[in-house]
């Protein structure tokens, strides 16, 4: 009957494919054969969750084992989610259209703070008890976070019983064979809990620790509830990925998603250092696939998929080594296949030394380039190494390759901007869209996409303060009324939303009430503009005797402990102060794969290093 009852809602609904399964390559097992259930939540909706990579690799990795099931579920849209709540009916997996409480762990990748209230609203769609301490024994699932916000838990940790920082899928099998091997033993849930907490490294079980908070994001204490947890988690890290799951089959949507192509990951990590970047920072260190494997492996995708295009991503693609050579070959494969790839924002520099095979084996449409700032000295201040005058010989070169549009990534609040620096917002755009003329006489169609600073854990900015409200909102009007004369497209990120990313992303666990306020007034889905509501946030801190402001404005000291200081990257601390006292002079630092070891703690704290494809001697044979 609650089957037919779904069905029934399918009828009611925009897009019912987002919910129907039953698309080529998705795998379905028998629930009777294995041992272990996993539910791959992903809180957004289908077309986000479905383009999301690391969701593709968990899904490939935990059903290659003959003892486990994995299965996905995406938040519904509000037309499906009042439809279960009208009938009474819980959220369901796209592959058996089993209940989210009947998996044996449920597992949330949480890629950024928007999300928090879609967690919770999943789990209650679904009937799971929305905090840890409400579940007790094997009866109910084991929920466990992880994506970049897992190196920051702490406002969502009392939701979760389970937070696993760093790469996934090594971590996934060792956390469900403890789980196989606690419960068919008998031992309890609690059991299990301190086992992962106490002798594995990558699992923070919060439940065993307990904070004392001072103002902001700053810890005055902090009490062990076991003997023998640690005092800090280190991060999960693959230290060669050449044989990580890359999907070779990925499923095929139904309708079209996000990014709507296979996607080749063909470098993890990044050596750049931009003091603003969490994702750099705390994906150390690099390591790349060989250039061989990754021809394979696209080979593969689009054999499996029948798609046309295959898009290869990294944090920063152009840095690949033999990244021209790799163009080159991925080119000829994919023409044979009547295919094209496409690649994610790039970095001037690299772009610069391509030749024109490698040029030429890319899909014309837009490229994308990220140089953060307009001017040379802000630059050099976030540790970006690439000048203006490199964007406008790229920008030419790009265009006479064929391409007739570019996009540009501004970052606007930086720590010491100046009003200089954003006029040359304006003045960089108009340089690059008159880069086209030497081509063919044409201004080239240019378009802008600019956020906000926020302060991020585990980055040298992380003691720096996000400007206020009315300080950034004046910036961006005047901005607009700069670029309005340049005729490119711009687009600014949502200021209500960057600034409670940074509130949240700097909050520790008494903030867990406010998101749980939040959503009981109606917040889930946020990251969709016409879904999302500053005003209920700040009555939710309001009720909780929070302010925001004193987490995303806050400046901690250097001897501060902070709300995230308990998950290890890696990284040295005084690495961290270095880098922030070097911006205040704009003195770089460089990559530390081209260049010196700069020395960030990463590689010594877990026996690794890079990881450079041109340095590999594997020989792959076709």
């Amino acid at each position: 009957m609650a089957l037919k009852i779904y069905n029934d809602c399918l009828k009611k609904v925009i897009r019912p494919a987002r919910y129907l399964g039953n698309e080529p390559n998705a795998v379905r097992k028998d629930w009777r054969g294995v041992d272990v259930r996993v539910a791959l939540a992903f809180p957004d909706i289908y077309e986000i969750g479905m383009s999301h990579l690391g969701s593709r690799i968990l899904y490939e990795v935990v059903n290659g084992l003959e003892w486990a099931l994995a299965e996905r579920i995406y938040a519904p849209w509000v037309d499906m989610e009042e439809c279960l709540r009208g009938r009474g009916i819980l959220l369901q997996s796209i592959e058996s259209r089993r209940p989210l409480a009947d998996f044996d762990i449920v597992g949330f990748s949480i890629q950024h703070e928007l999300v928090y209230t879609t967690v919770l609203n999943m789990l209650d769609l679904g009937g799971v008890p929305l905090t840890a301490d409400r579940r007790s024994g094997w009866d109910t699932p084991l929920v466990i976070a992880g994506g970049p916000c897992a190196f920051a838990p702490e406002p969502v940790a009392p939701f979760f019983d389970v937070v696993v920082p760093g790469d996934g899928e090594e971590a996934i099998v060792r956390l469900m064979e403890a789980y196989r091997r606690f419960r068919s033993s008998g031992r309890g849930r609690s059991d299990l809990l301190v086992h992962l907490a106490t002798e594995n490294d990558g699992f923070y079980v919060p439940s065993l620790y307990r904070f004392s908070y001072g103002k902001g994001p700053v810890v005055t204490g902090v009490e062990k509830l076991h003997p023998s947890v640690p005092d800090t988690v280190k991060k999960n890290l693959v230290k060669d990925i050449e044989g990580a799951g890359y999907t070779p089959a990925p499923i095929v949507p139904l309708i079209e998603i996000v990014h709507d192509r296979p996607v080749l990951e063909i470098r993890r990590g990044c050596g750049q250092g931009c003091r603003f970047c969490q994702a750099g920072m705390t994906s150390r260190p690099v390591r790349e696939r060989s250039a061989d494997r990754l021809v394979l492996a696209a080979s593969s995708m689009l054999s499996s998929t029948g798609c046309d295009s295959i898009s290869l991503l990294s944090l920063s693609t152009g840095d690949y080594s033999g990244i021209g050579e790799l163009l080159v070959k991925l080119g000829n494969e994919a023409r044979t296949r009547r295919a094209t790839i496409s690649l994610p924002s790039l970095r001037v520099e690299t772009l610069l030394s391509w030749g024109d095979r490698a040029m030429a084996a890319l899909k014309k449409g837009g490229l994308t380039l990220a140089p953060e700032t307009g001017s040379d000295r802000l630059r050099a201040i976030i540790n970006k190494s690439s000048s203006s005058e490199e964007l406008i010989e790229a920008a030419g070169k790009i265009y006479a390759s064929g391409w007739r549009s570019i996009k540009l990534y501004f970052i606007i609040g930086l720590p010491t901007e100046t009003e200089e620096d954003l006029e040359s917002i304006a003045r960089l755009a108009r340089r690059v869209s008159l880069s086209r003329r030497d081509v063919d006489g044409k201004d080239g169609a240019v378009s802008l996409s600019i956020s906000y600073f926020v302060p991020r854990p585990h980055t040298p900015f992380q003691w720096r303060p996000m400007e206020e409200m009315d300080v950034l909102s004046g910036k961006r009007s005047r901005l607009s009324d700069i670029l309005r004369k340049s005729r490119s497209k711009v687009r600014f990120h949502d200021l209500g939303m960057s600034f409670l990313e940074a509130t949240l992303a700097r909050g520790d666990r008494r903030m867990a009430d406010v998101v749980l306020g939040a959503w009981r007034r109606g917040c889930r889905l946020e990251p969709w503009s016409d879904m999302f509501d500053l005003r209920k946030w700040m009555e939710a801190f309001a009720d909780s005797g929070l302010d925001p402001g004193d987490y995303a404005g806050a400046a901690p000291g250097y001897g501060d402990v902070l709300a995230w200081d308990h998950i290890d990257t890696g990284l040295r601390k005084d690495f961290l102060i270095s880098e922030d006292r070097k911006a205040d002079d704009a003195i770089m630092t460089g990559d530390c794969v081209s260049g010196e070891c700069s020395l960030c703690g990463v590689c010594a704290s877990f026996d690794a290093k890079n990881v450079i494809a041109t340095e590999k001697t594997l020989n792959v044979k076709r």
